[in-house]
């Protein structure tokens, strides 16, 4: 019994040992198997973790290229590898390849789920959108910031920040919808929120959208009724589109708002509405209006040298537009309205204007520094001498002309109101050094011209009988002749006109001064100026005398010539019967050889000397 129960227990014992074994083979067998697999996850991992290594040592030996050329192997033998992406993404950054970094954080957190790698994402955006913002490269700030809102979601900060890159971009439609997304009790966002508003009202009144401005400026001044730029932008809107009632509204509410000493408002903006509200004043060409809110203006700041200026310059404008209409009146012959405005003129601006002579169409006058006409006896800087008349009627302050007997004494006077002195009038007489005629010509006793032969009835100058007889006809002043602008029947016909000459003169421009032979060829050994005059006239060009008194002056078209003869050559002593024949007889005196032309081209006038037909008929 005891012996089978040995036997039992051996067998038993045996059983459990060989299933041991087997037990023991198998482990042994799978146990090698997860050996090897471990020992290749091992290896790649160490391979991994010395590339990691190596690229961060080239990271920080700023080797960047060799740097992201490790760590993209990492990432190719394990993509679930968050501290590649994330060295990767630093290396990308260090040489400012923003795309690329914030791509493989984006894809690290794709492959790895892993929640520091999103974080870093996240940051990533909000750090390149701010370097974007620096750089003023605000077309990529705001695609990342909306990419960052995307991914963190919508903050003051973030939205005052994308608002900013839009206004930047002149986009402020969108500044303004992006602001209306945020906290509107925040004072940064509402002053924010104005501001693109106001910048958005002015894009529309520039592009010509009235109504759409005006509803936004309105709302502008909702939001703060002091905003002195909605106030100078909406009456620049409303002027544009003819509401000039509302401007005007505006227009005085912002002058009784800003225009105070208690105002607290920018300078600058202030000059600005001014200078709108003086636009508006003119466009409704109201300048006392214009110039009475800058006087209020100097007055409520005494000290800026601005509205000094611009004061100044619309009192120099006001008295300039006076002074205008001054002459206008004058010409027309309202001699008391003129006084008016020509006293306004002086008195806005005196420094404009200097008192003296101003010759009108109707005839020669004078104004004193107050800008009043004045009336007697005047003496210009030259020495020149006027009498201005004090006799009601049309000819009120006017210059004297002919002869005309004043303080008891005969005296005579040009068409431009100037005395004679020392001369021979247009009629024979003479007047002495101090303008009163004389009794007697010292020039009677000269020699007439050699060409001159004078007919039975000429008179050299007056004797005492005729003298005091004629004394008694003064009020019939004689005129100087205006014959000089018809052709003379003396002309020979063969003196011509340069072309080439007059076209090296226009060419020149200004004042040219010309010989007789450069100017002229042919004609007589000496020449007359009614040879001059009929030579010019011959051409079919309007030819006319400007003046028949020295200097001598013709007109041919655009083109001026002046006749100089000298100091040898004079019009005195010549005999004549009145005055009529006396310009005829200046005409018709001999120049001498030395005599000079000038030639003028203003250049103000059309061209209207032909001088290819000058050519062809000198040809003919």
């Amino acid at each position: 019994m005891k012996n089978k129960k040995i036997r039992k227990w051996s067998l038993l014992v045996l059983a459990a040992a060989v299933l041991t074994a087997v037990i023991f083979t198998a482990c042994s067998k799978k146990k090698t198997g997860q050996e090897e697999s471990q020992s290749q996850e091992s290896k790649e991992s160490n391979q991994v973790s010395e590339l990691l290594l190596q690229g961060m040592s080239y990271a920080k030996e700023e080797d960047y290229d060799q740097a992201i050329e490790t760590f993209l192997k990492c990432i190719e033998l394990d993509k679930t590898s968050a501290k590649a992406y994330f060295e990767l993404a630093s290396a990308y950054m260090a040489v400012e390849e923003y795309e690329l970094a914030g791509e493989a954080l984006e894809n690290g957190y794709a492959a790895t789920q892993n929640e520091k790698l999103k974080e870093a994402w996240i940051n990533c955006l909000e750090t390149v959108s701010g370097i974007y913002m620096e750089q003023e490269d605000y077309e990529l700030a705001i695609d990342w910031l909306n990419k960052y809102i995307e991914q963190a979601g919508e903050s003051t900060e973030t939205l005052l920040s994308l608002s900013t890159a839009y206004s930047m971009m002149d986009e402020y439609e969108l500044a303004v919808q992006t602001l209306e997304r945020a906290d509107s009790e925040n004072e940064a966002v509402r002053q924010a929120l104005m501001e693109a508003k106001l910048r958005y009202g002015e894009l529309c009144y520039d592009e010509g959208e009235s109504e759409k401005a005006v509803a936004i400026l309105k709302e502008v001044l909702e939001m703060n009724p002091n905003a002195i730029e909605a106030y100078s932008l909406l009456v620049s809107t409303y002027m544009e589109s003819g509401k000039l009632g509302d401007a005007k509204a505006l227009v005085e509410q912002g002058l009784d708002k800003f225009l105070t000493k208690d105002a607290a408002v920018d300078g600058e903006k202030l000059e600005v509405f001014l200078n709108v509200a003086s636009g508006y004043y003119a466009e409704l060409d109201d300048m006392d209006a214009c110039l009475a809110f800058w006087e209020k203006a100097v007055a409520v700041q005494p000290d800026n040298k601005t509205y000094r200026e611009e004061l100044a310059g619309y009192r120099s404008m006001a008295a300039d537009n006076a002074y205008a209409k001054g002459d206008e009146l004058l010409d027309r012959g309202d001699v008391n309205g003129a006084s008016a405005h020509y006293r306004q003129a002086f008195a806005l601006s005196p420094d404009n204007f200097e008192p003296g002579i101003i010759s009108m169409d109707k005839g020669t006058y004078c104004l004193n520094r107050d800008g009043s006409f004045k009336l007697g006896w005047h003496e210009d800087e030259v020495g020149g001498r006027y009498y201005f008349s004090s006799e009601p009627g049309p000819s009120y302050a006017a210059a004297l002309t002919g002869w005309q007997q004043l303080d008891g004494a005969f005296y005579c006077f040009e068409d431009d109101g100037l005395m004679m002195v020392d001369d021979t009038t247009p009629d024979g007489r003479y007047v002495g050094l101090d303008g009163k005629l004389a009794e007697g010509n010292p020039f009677e006793d000269e020699e007439p011209d050699e060409t001159e032969e004078p007919d039975d009835d000429e008179t050299e100058a007056p004797d005492d009988e005729t003298t005091a007889s004629w004394e008694q006809e003064t009020d019939e002043a004689t005129q100087p002749s205006k014959e000089g602008s018809q052709p003379s029947a003396a002309y020979s016909g063969s003196l011509k006109l340069n072309a080439d000459a007059v076209q090296e003169a226009r060419s020149a421009g200004g004042s040219v001064s010309l010989k007789r032979e450069e100017l002229f060829f042919g004609g007589d050994e000496q020449i007359t100026m009614a040879d001059v005059y009929d030579c010019l006239n011959q051409y079919g060009v309007k030819t006319e005398w400007l003046s028949e008194h020295e200097p001598y002056e013709l007109k041919m078209g655009e083109m001026k010539i002046w006749i100089l003869p000298g100091d040898t050559w004079t019009e005195k002593g010549l005999i004549v019967k009145d005055a009529a024949s006396y310009g005829e007889a200046v005409r018709k005196k001999k120049l001498p050889e030395e005599v000079q032309f000038v030639v003028e081209f203003p250049g103000t006038e059309s061209e209207t000397l032909d001088l290819d037909k000058i050519r062809r008929i000198n040809n003919k």
